[in-house]
């Protein structure tokens, strides 16, 4: 990978002032597990600042949606990409950094808008050997999960108002005016995500705590038992839905999006 690559790519976590008992063991595990990431690594909050292991921090003021708070973070950037990852989700084991490397040096000499370094779901279209299109109308078509994006077409794509969530849904449909949307053949990161809707996965805090070698304190609420099992039935659904046929998929989509209002 060339100089002038490493210099046009930053990572940047999402995160805000409340995530601060998230920022010490998701900084450990990701040093942990890439330790020789070429990228500069940035972490967008509120008010508090985190500055050990080589991290930035980028302040953006008074807490507001997710879109809102990402959207002022990326506006003090001056890197033409962002490696955009979310501050409940815990690498878990050493980076393949040759072929993530690979992917993003094939994207950036491309010029493309995305790349989807999870294969969930895979490309529907070869491109190459690292990565396939994400066809117009794919359910997921801007996961915010470990995505790499061209952070003009990222701007572009963030509404007001909007959770993560919400931008993964109506994000999509809004995607579908453009072109150079990709996804990776195989997964290039192996993530553990901690909190659904701010409340911690017990099951998952274990084996983040197993690769730390050591427990840490929280003050996110625990999630229940009961859900606990629907966060479990929602994720079977979640992968029925990527294997339907592209129309089917995309019929269900839209049928969420009416649901909400979008």
């Amino acid at each position: 990978m060339t100089h002038i690559d490493k210099l046009r790519v930053a990572i940047v976590v999402a995160s805000r002032d409340e995530s601060v008992d998230l920022w010490q063991p998701l900084f450990t595990l990701f040093r942990k597990h890439w330790p020789n990431c070429p990228f500069p690594l940035y972490l967008v909050s509120n008010t508090l600042s985190y500055g050990d292991m080589g991290v930035s921090t980028i302040l953006v003021g008074a807490d507001r949606s997710w879109s809102d708070t990402l959207h002022s973070g990326l506006s003090q950037l001056q890197e033409e990409y962002v490696l955009l990852w979310i501050d409940d989700h815990f690498l878990m084991e050493p980076v393949k950094a040759a072929t993530v490397l690979g992917a993003v040096n094939a994207l950036l000499r491309l010029g493309g808008n995305y790349l989807r370094l999870p294969a969930l779901p895979q490309p529907d279209q070869p491109w190459n050997d690292y990565f396939g299109v994400i066809s117009k109308g794919a359910v997921y078509r801007t996961s915010v999960v470990a995505s790499l994006w061209k952070k003009t077409m990222l701007e572009r794509l963030l509404q007001p108002g909007e959770s993560a969530w919400d931008f993964e849904t109506a994000g999509a449909a809004r995607s579908d005016q453009y072109d150079g949307f990709f996804s990776t053949w195989r997964s290039c990161f192996a993530i553990e995500n901690l909190l659904i809707k701010g409340r911690v996965r017990s099951a998952a805090r274990r084996r983040i705590e197993r690769t730390l070698s050591h427990a840490f304190k929280l003050s996110h609420p625990i999630m229940s038992p009961v859900e606990e099992a629907e966060f479990a039935l929602r994720m079977v659904g979640n992968r029925a839905l990527v294997k339907l046929p592209r129309r089917w998929a995309k019929r269900v989509r839209n049928a969420v999006l009416r649901r909400r209002g979008m």
